[in-house]
């Protein structure tokens, strides 16, 4: 399934439903990374701000960064805000 989601941003890199699929679909408890065919590694987190870069209005996104983050973590979107679970 990550492979799909992986392809779907190769063919579109401004599909920010394929970078909330491709969050959805790794785990927190290791950290675990995906290498997109551009060469960037990306985390859980990486993948739901690239989402919010790509679409601003996609709540899902704005969720599933707010599960990935740690309780006094936080994570600076594209537009310079600085958003955290608080």
């Amino acid at each position: 399934k990550k492979q799909l989601f992986v392809e779907a941003v190769r063919y579109n890199a401004d599909n920010a439903t394929a970078y909330l699929g491709l969050g959805d679909e790794l785990t927190d408890h290791d950290r675990e990374t995906v290498k997109l065919r551009d060469g960037r590694v990306m985390d859980k987190k990486q993948l739901f701000l690239e989402a919010i870069r790509c679409n601003p209005r996609e709540g899902k996104a704005y969720n599933g960064l707010g599960f990935a983050l740690a309780a006094d973590e936080t994570a600076k979107l594209h537009d310079g805000r600085v958003l955290g679970k608080k």
